[in-house]
């Protein structure tokens, strides 16, 4: 399969990511090094768009249906093997993580109700 790892610095393609690099990543990201990273797979992996992390290891998935609807989760940790299991686990195993226990912020990403009317009236 096919990702992409993006750190706002770089952007890395399928043939140069590896589990080193991941961690690498990883440890810039809890050094605050970089701000975010994102592992992207060209195609959905089991429905998930991506995994990413935000400083403070926010780890954040993102699964879309089949009517292109999608459910975002956001879970919160400070281990950091934890976080490397997370994305190692995604893209050497294409496994999205668990988020049973996740956060669901679906409905903070969505636009309001008049964000939603102005796009439907312009779209007339």
């Amino acid at each position: 399969m096919k990702f992409e790892l993006d750190t706002g610095d770089r952007i890395y393609q399928t043939s140069e990511i590896t589990e080193e690099l991941i961690k690498d990543c990883i440890d810039r990201l809890s050094r605050d090094k970089i701000e975010f990273m994102v592992l992207q797979p060209r195609n959905p992996v089991k429905h998930s768009q991506f995994v990413q992390a935000l400083r403070g290891f926010v780890v954040e998935t993102r699964f879309i249906n089949d009517n292109q609807e999608f459910s975002q989760y956001s879970y919160i940790t400070e281990d950091k093997i934890e976080v490397e299991t997370i994305f190692v686990n995604y893209w050497k195993e294409n496994m999205p993580p668990n988020v049973e226990n996740w956060q669901d912020i679906t409905k903070t990403l969505e636009p309001n109700f008049l964000t939603r009317l102005i796009r439907k009236l312009k779209k007339r």
